[in-house]
């Protein structure tokens, strides 16, 4: 992927080398923390509502800049991709991917003659990255799962049988859970 490019549903391809589109800035520090206190009529203060933190969906603001010359047409191709719902991958976390799409409209000049223009897509993505996903082999045994993310998460276990014929014994036990 190359440097300072985006793209959406594969690392593989990117914004610079599909359109033109090369990332200035973007910003990507922390979704909104969900609020937790409640305000209680006729009394001082509010009442936090526990320890639990929850976070709500976040806009990631991509700086961008035309490095080519496009045509209107092109730019309908290029909303059409970025209003869907997609996996936004980045170059320096290409590992990582936001589930995101474009809500609000973007101004943009265009001028099929000119190139440099900047402008900002602002995503509507999911509070966090996700990582890919892994498929391990089982064995006889103990099978430890990894788990490197930043943030709770549910555990998606799919346990395929290969074989043609039934098997039996095969147990999932919640060891740890770590809070």
């Amino acid at each position: 992927m190359n440097p300072n490019s985006f793209d959406v549903n594969s690392p593989a391809n990117n914004s610079y080398d599909l359109w033109g589109i090369k990332v200035i800035n973007r910003d990507v520090f922390s979704p909104p923390k969900r609020e937790r206190k409640r305000a209680i009529p006729f009394r001082h203060g509010s009442y936090d509502m526990g320890y639990e933190k929850y976070f709500d969906d976040r806009q990631i603001r991509v700086e961008c800049q035309l490095t080519r010359q496009m045509s209107k047409a092109d730019f309908r191709e290029i909303i059409y991709v970025l209003s869907q719902k997609n996996m936004l991958f980045f170059w320096d976390e290409p590992d990582k991917f936001y589930r995101a799409e474009l809500y609000e409209s973007v101004t943009v000049e265009v001028f099929p003659r000119e190139s440099g223009r900047n402008f900002t897509l602002p995503f509507d993505c999911e509070p966090f990255a996700y990582g890919m996903q892994e498929s391990i082999k089982l064995c006889a045994g103990i099978n430890g799962i990894m788990y490197t993310g930043t943030a709770e998460a549910p555990t998606l276990i799919i346990i395929r049988n290969p074989n043609p014929f039934p098997i039996s014994g095969v147990m999932v036990t919640a060891v740890q859970q770590i809070k």
